[in-house]
Parts: structure tokens; C-alpha cells; sequence
């Protein structure tokens, strides 16, 4: 699913929601708005909502570091473990405040019956 971008502004923040894959055609909307961001008198608060993201490429990483030198600040809400991971390995928490709504994951045990090799329920 290609991706698509949301922004609104509320109490002086730009708050930014990106839903589908994180990739190089979201990456140009959000230049639209990087650009926006250089042309305010003054540094504002982003909040990137990335909570319905399921994939994100190095193009996506760039842009938000780019994104991050104009905002006084910048939250990026995560869920998927897949991009939570991402953002870890890219060491994105040295520049981010980041905020993983993710729910712990289930350590219980699979049935009996899964644990062989190709069965799509066993976890470890």
C-alpha cells in the first residue's frame, strides 16, 4: 500500500500521521512540508504519528533527520515492531524522543502441535 501523509497544526505543534509504507513517495509529501518548516519565524514542536506504518526505508530515516534540524523538538510514535526496530538499529533515540505504543509481546509458549518447523504460529 503506497503511503499517505496528514498534518495538522494545534497549540503551536505540527502534528504529522503517516499510514501504509514509509518509503520514497511519502518521503516527497513530507518535503513539502520540511520545506514549510524552513519558512516559520520560529522552531515548533513535530509530532510524527507513525502508528500505522508497517515499513520504513533509508529514503523515510533521511527525511525525518532532515525534518529534525528545523523542529525545536520531535516526538515519532511507533507501534509495528518491525519499524520500532528500525528506528533502534539507526539509533533514532540519539535524536528522537520516541514513544513504542506497541503491546508487549506474548511469551506464552506455542501449542504442542505447532512447535515443528513451518508452522506459522510458533513463536520461538
Amino acid at each position: 500500500m503506497e503511503g499517505q501523509v496528514a498534518a495538522r497544526w494545534d497549540d503551536g505543534s505540527l502534528y504529522l500521521s503517516v499510514r501504509g509504507a514509509f518509503a520514497y513517495g511519502v518521503s516527497r509529501q513530507l518535503k513539502e512540508v520540511y520545506d514549510a518548516l524552513g519558512a516559520l519565524p520560529s522552531k515548533c514542536r513535530v509530532v510524527v504519528d507513525l502508528t500505522r506504518v508497517h515499513y520504513l526505508d533509508s529514503v523515510a530515516l533521511g527525511m525525518l533527520l532532515l525534518m529534525r534540524e528545523e523542529a525545536a523538538s520531535m516526538l515519532l510514535r511507533v507501534q509495528a515492531p518491525s519499524v520500532a526496530k528500525v528506528l533502534e538499529v539507526a539509533q533514532f533515540h540519539r535524536h528522537f524522543e520516541l514513544q513504542n505504543l506497541s503491546e508487549p509481546r506474548d511469551r506464552s509458549p506455542a501449542p504442542r502441535s505447532c512447535r515443528t518447523r513451518g508452522c506459522s504460529r510458533w513463536t520461538g
